[in-house]
C-alpha cells in the first residue's frame, strides 16, 4: 500500500471516530443529563413533601387573662395554654400528693425550717433563653415579693414567712422560712409558683414578659392575643421528649351556638360543654368525653355591712328559701352535690360536713316578718354576664320572690363585677368560684384586715381572726386542720355565703385524639396526646 493510501485510510478512521462520538452525544448523553440525578446532596433531587403539620385546636367561650404573666393568673383555667408553656417544681397528683417535676428531689430539715430542692438538669426554657438554673427558682418566687407588681399569690405562696432563699449552686435552690410550713411542697406544685425565666425577664422586661409567656413545658408560645386566639407549638427540646403535637391553638368563640357547629364541622378538636343535655347528644353521636370536676362550687353570697343583709334573720332566711336539689337537678341532671360547706370539697382543709340542705319557705317567710320585712323586701344581686351564671341567677330570683323578696339582677362584665365585690358594693351576688388544692388561703381571705378586698362578705369576727391565725402558724397538718376546721363552722354560722352546689364540666374531642392528661391541678396536659390514624 502506497503512502496515500495509507493517508486516505488513517482520514477515514479519524472521521468514522468523530461521527460515532458525536451521535454518542447527541444520544446517551442528553438523555443521561435530562434524568434526575439520585445521589445525596444532589441540587438536582426533587424536595420531599413535608408531613401535614399536626395541629390540636381548642375552643372556649371565654378567657379572664389579659396577661400572661403567672403573677396575674387566677388559675389554670385563666388562659387555655398557659399549663401547656408553664411548668412548677413539682406537679400534683390526682389525690393532691405531690410528685417531682422541675425538681427532681427534695428534702425537709427535722426542724421545718428549711426545704432544699434539688433541680433537674438540662431543662431548657423557650426561645432560646438558656438553662433552667437555682437563680431563675430564685427569682420567680421574689417576683411575688415586688410590691409594684402586685401579685395575687403573696398569701397562697405564704411568702411572708420566707426568710430567704440561697442557691448554692445552679442546680440546688435552698427555702429558708421564718416559721415551719406544713404545706410547703403544695404551694409549689401549683400555678402561683410556675417557673419563669430572669433571663428572659431581664430581655423583655416587665411589659415583654405580660405579652411573651417563657417557659419550660412541652409547647413554646408561637402568637395570637388573649381573648381572641393564641398559638403555641411543639418545643423540640423539652426535657421530657418532643410532643407528638406541632400546635396547639385556642379560639375564644363567645356564642355558644358557633362552638357547636365549629366542632361538630370538626372545624376543632376540643370543646368545652356546659351543659347535660349537650354531653349526652355528644356522647351519644361517639365524641370522647372527659369530666372535669374543677374544685368549685355554685354559691350566694351577701355583704354583712350593707343594709337589710346586715340583718342575721333575713340572711338565714335567704338561706331557707334557696332549694340546692332544684339547681342540681334543673341545671346539672343530678351529677353534682350539696357541698356542706363553703370551700369545694377535695381541698385540704375544707370542712365539708357542717352545712345540711335547709330549704323551708314557710321558715323563711316567718324570719322576714320577725325582721320587720312582709313582702317589702327589696334586694340586688350582682353576676357575671357570660354563658353560665344568668340561668342559676334567675333561679335566685325565683325562689327569692316564692318567699317575697322582690330580687333585682344585675349581670354585668366579669371585671365590673370583681370591681364591685371587691370593694364592698355587692349588697348580693352569684358566682362560681373555685380554690386551689390548698384552700387555706382562701380561709384566710376572709378575715377582718382584708375588708374591703378579697373579704367580699364582710366578715368583721375577731374570733374567726384568731382562729385563721393560729391555724396558719400550726406546726402539724392535725394542729392546722383542727384550727381551720374550728374557724369555717364560725363563718358558716354568720349564713353569709351559701353554697349552693358543686360546679364541674366536660370538654369533649373528637374521638381520634388520644393520651390528654387531666392532673391533679384539674387542668389538661397535651405533652403525650397524639392523633389516631386509620
Amino acid at each position: 500500500m502506497n503512502r496515500k493510501k495509507i493517508l486516505l485510510t488513517i482520514i477515514m478512521f479519524l472521521l468514522l471516530t468523530l461521527i460515532l462520538a458525536a451521535c454518542k452525544s447527541t444520544g446517551n448523553d442528553a438523555v443521561k443529563t435530562e434524568t434526575p440525578s439520585s445521589s445525596p446532596g444532589s441540587s438536582s433531587t426533587p424536595a420531599a413533601t413535608p408531613a401535614p403539620e399536626v395541629v390540636f385546636r381548642m375552643s372556649r367561650s371565654w378567657e379572664n387573662a389579659s396577661t400572661w404573666d403567672p403573677l396575674d393568673h387566677t388559675g389554670n383555667a385563666t388562659a387555655a395554654l398557659i399549663p401547656q408553656i408553664f411548668e412548677a417544681l413539682a406537679r400534683l397528683d390526682d389525690d393532691g400528693s405531690s410528685l417531682p417535676w422541675l425538681a427532681e428531689s427534695w428534702e425537709e430539715s427535722a426542724d421545718g425550717l428549711t426545704f432544699t430542692f434539688h433541680l433537674r438538669q438540662g431543662v431548657q426554657f423557650h426561645k432560646g433563653y438558656g438553662e433552667m438554673t437555682s437563680e431563675d427558682v430564685k427569682f420567680s418566687f421574689e417576683r411575688h415579693l415586688d410590691p409594684e407588681l402586685a401579685s395575687l399569690h403573696l398569701d397562697a405562696l405564704n411568702l411572708a414567712n420566707v426568710d430567704s432563699i440561697e442557691t448554692p449552686d445552679p442546680y440546688t435552690a435552698v427555702f429558708r422560712f421564718k416559721q415551719p410550713d406544713v404545706d410547703f411542697i403544695t404551694r409549689v406544685s401549683d400555678h402561683p409558683a410556675f417557673i419563669q425565666s430572669k433571663a428572659a425577664f431581664d430581655a423583655l422586661g416587665y411589659d415583654g414578659f405580660k405579652t411573651t409567656p417563657i417557659g419550660t413545658g412541652p409547647f413554646q408560645f408561637d402568637k395570637g392575643t388573649l381573648g381572641g386566639q393564641t398559638e403555641a407549638v411543639k418545643f423540640s427540646q423539652f426535657w421530657g421528649g418532643e410532643p407528638k403535637i406541632d400546635r396547639v391553638t385556642n379560639i375564644v368563640i363567645t356564642d355558644t351556638n358557633t362552638n357547636y357547629s365549629a366542632f361538630e364541622k370538626k372545624e376543632i378538636d376540643m370543646l368545652y360543654v356546659y351543659y347535660m343535655d349537650k354531653v349526652n347528644e355528644y356522647k351519644a353521636a361517639g365524641y370522647r368525653d372527659y369530666y372535669l370536676p374543677t374544685k368549685q362550687i355554685l354559691y350566694v353570697g351577701m355583704n354583712m355591712q350593707m343594709a337589710s343583709v346586715n340583718d342575721a334573720k333575713v340572711r338565714e332566711a335567704i338561706f331557707h328559701a334557696i332549694d340546692p336539689q332544684y339547681f342540681i337537678d334543673s341545671l346539672f341532671y343530678g351529677l353534682e352535690t350539696f357541698p356542706g360547706g363553703y370551700m369545694p370539697p377535695g381541698c385540704k382543709y375544707a370542712l365539708n360536713t357542717y352545712l345540711k340542705p335547709s330549704f323551708d319557705t314557710e321558715k323563711a317567710k316567718a324570719l322576714l316578718a320577725e325582721a320587720g320585712y312582709n313582702n317589702n323586701l327589696k334586694l340586688t344581686l350582682w353576676s357575671v354576664n357570660d354563658d353560665i351564671s344568668p340561668p342559676p341567677a334567675l333561679i335566685v330570683q325565683q325562689q327569692l320572690a316564692a318567699v317575697g323578696i322582690n330580687l333585682e339582677l344585675q349581670l354585668v362584665d366579669f371585671n365590673v363585677f370583681i370591681e364591685k365585690v371587691r370593694g364592698g358594693e355587692a349588697q348580693m351576688w352569684l358566682l362560681y368560684n373555685g380554690a386551689p388544692i390548698l384552700c387555706d388561703s382562701r380561709i384566710a381571705r376572709y378575715t377582718s384586715s382584708s375588708y374591703p378586698g378579697n373579704n367580699w362578705v364582710g366578715m368583721l369576727d375577731p374570733v374567726y381572726d384568731d382562729l385563721v391565725a393560729r391555724g396558719l402558724a400550726s406546726s402539724s397538718v392535725e394542729e392546722k386542720t383542727e384550727l381551720l376546721n374550728q374557724a369555717q363552722m364560725v363563718f358558716m354560722d354568720h349564713n353569709t355565703l351559701y353554697p349552693v352546689c358543686t360546679y364541674g364540666f366536660f370538654f369533649m374531642t373528637q374521638p381520634e385524639w388520644e393520651g390528654i392528661e387531666l392532673w391533679g391541678d384539674l387542668s389538661l396536659r397535651l405533652r403525650n396526646a397524639y392523633k389516631k390514624t386509620n
